[in-house]
């Protein structure tokens, strides 16, 4: 059975915003590896909004976290997903993992100053698993 990864977030510009989502392009075999994948891109994500907090309240969403997401924020460097180039920062590129464990990087269209992620699903026949925003 093969398992994709379907993202739901909003996007627009300064004139308003609409709901889309995207499926990722590869596929898995194994139902753990899309789960850790599912995984890896909420990490990626809860980095990414404590970086680029757009409140105004700067920190306010990090203190909001829990203990193992503080210390995962805190050691994102050191996570696999983590991908910094020397021209970009980390959250313009993201690190999945293939069925045979390896590396597959991503640009995450959910990204960005009016984007915001909403939900992400393994989808499969009828069972699912996921995690909302």
């Amino acid at each position: 059975m093969k398992h994709k990864i379907k993202i739901w977030y909003s996007t627009g510009n300064s004139f308003g915003s609409e709901d889309t989502s995207t499926v990722l392009e590869m596929e898995w075999n194994n139902m753990d590896v899309a789960k850790a994948n599912l995984r890896r891109i909420k990490e990626h994500y809860i980095c990414y909004t404590v970086d680029n907090d757009y409140s105004g309240k700067k920190g306010w969403y990090f203190k909001e976290l829990s203990p193992e997401n503080k210390l995962m924020y805190d050691t994102k460097e050191q996570q696999d997903w983590y991908h910094k180039s020397k021209y970009d920062s980390y959250y313009h590129s993201l690190v999945l993992k293939t069925d045979d464990g390896k590396d597959w990087q991503i640009p995450p269209s959910w990204i960005g100053y009016f984007e915001s992620l909403k939900e992400g699903k393994i989808i499969f026949d009828d069972a699912d698993t996921h995690f909302e925003f």
